[in-house]
């Protein structure tokens, strides 16, 4: 949730429904909805992913079509497959992944997660995510596309690429469990994330205009997130203070071609 650092009920009318109870177990073992048979796919490009993480096998699957008339995937179907010890554990299945909002389809970032951890991230539909994946074989399909982890490697801040970088979770590495999610399809309208930053006691992130653009006033607005409460502080920051921050380097940005490239599937 986002809270005003004055408010006395700690609360925004803008404020959105925490989801944590939703991101913070896996799912029971989902059935595909359509297995995997590289014979169906004669026409398209098939690529694979596999990574084992502990005793934990993490395989993935993606069919792209290779021309318009193409119908067999219209654009791009996907698998992920959690096993261990020969046993399926869990996987997450994406029947048409379309290319609106960008690039589409599955990638695995090279950047390594703290011990225990790994994740894929899927592009396309308007509606990133990151499946959050433990050496237990528990698993988190979160919002996302682009993310980056704390320097103190506590927390995993997921950002979700939609038609609005709106949405965030910030998912707690140390104990395993959804710290906050923010759904920008809440009944409130939330924030326009522009850019994040980290000062030494925080990290936090300015706002842009509805219209897009990066506001031009000398003191603006931040939201900073605060590791004791789990919610994103509202406050009022003078520019030179902000540009004195530190710009976040993103462990994986969805808008940078370079990252894309050097994670597809191959």
């Amino acid at each position: 949730m986002f809270k005003s650092a004055k408010a006395k009920s700690g609360i925004l009318p803008l404020h959105l429904i925490l989801l944590s109870q939703i991101f913070s177990m896996s799912p029971a073992l989902a059935v595909d909805s359509k297995p995997f048979k590289a014979g169906d796919y004669p026409a398209s490009q098939i690529s694979s992913f596999h990574k084992q993480l502990g005793k934990l096998a993490i395989d993935a699957k993606q069919v792209m079509r290779t021309n318009e008339k193409q119908s067999n995937p219209r654009y791009c179907r996907a698998w992920i497959w959690l096993a261990k010890n020969g046993k399926k554990e869990s996987c997450e299945y994406f029947d048409d992944i379309n290319s609106l909002g960008g690039s589409n389809g599955l990638f695995a970032p090279n950047k390594v997660l703290p011990a225990g951890y790994a994740c894929i991230i899927k592009l396309g539909d308007y509606d990133g995510r990151l499946v959050l994946i433990n050496e237990s074989g528990r698993h988190w399909n979160l919002p996302g596309g682009t993310y980056f982890v704390s320097r103190d490697k506590k927390n995993l801040f997921s950002i979700h690429e939609t038609e609005t970088k709106t949405g965030v979770s910030v998912f707690d590495l140390k104990n395993g469990k959804v710290a906050l999610a923010e759904d920008e399809k809440s009944k409130d309208v939330p924030p326009i994330m522009d850019k994040w930053y980290e000062d030494g006691t925080s990290y936090f992130f300015t706002t842009m205009n509805a219209d897009g653009t990066e506001p031009k006033e000398k003191i603006r607005t931040i939201y900073a997130f605060d590791n004791k409460s789990n919610k994103f502080v509202k406050k009022s920051m003078p520019a030179e203070k902000i540009s004195a921050a530190k710009v976040v380097v993103y462990d994986f940005d969805a808008n940078s071609e370079k990252d894309r490239n050097a994670a597809r599937l191959k």
